[in-house]
């Protein structure tokens, strides 16, 4: 993904896979900030755009603390994402879906610490992802 601003601007071949790899990083930032917005309204309320979404997370500055940096870009993720959905034959350069991957690192991250923040309050005090029971039956299939 490092490689992805030096792909050759013009190949279209180059151009369309910046444009899935851009699309993909954008619906999972949407699914991110949708699963956190789901845990934080029990499921009881359906947010239709990105939009309504961050709105959310912003009236909830105090539970779902968020850089204003990742908060700009979210909206220009909106954006974007509007432009890539409802026009098929919108395509980006590399240095866009690079954008993407880097925002959707981001969101992941801001994600696993909201996820587990809140994970540990409830009554097993063990975070969401450091599930090593999962990891141990893994390996003990594997070596069946």
């Amino acid at each position: 993904f490092n490689h992805m601003i030096k792909l050759n601007k013009n190949d279209l071949t180059q151009i369309t896979l910046s444009t899935s790899i851009t699309k993909t990083a954008l619906l999972m930032i949407l699914r991110s900030i949708e699963s956190i917005v789901e845990v934080m309204t029990n499921h009881t309320r359906k947010f239709p755009t990105l939009n309504s979404l961050i709105s959310y997370i912003r009236s909830r500055q105090n539970e779902l603390p968020i850089q204003g940096k990742l908060l700009v870009e979210w909206y220009k993720v909106a954006q974007v994402l509007d432009l890539l959905t409802n026009d098929p034959d919108w395509l980006v350069q590399p240095q866009k879906a690079y954008w993407a991957i880097n925002i959707c690192n981001e969101t992941l991250i801001w994600a696993r610490g909201v996820f587990n923040k809140n994970y540990r309050t409830k009554s097993s005090q063990r975070p969401i992802f450091d599930r090593e029971d999962s990891i141990t039956t893994l390996q003990s299939e594997d070596k069946e």
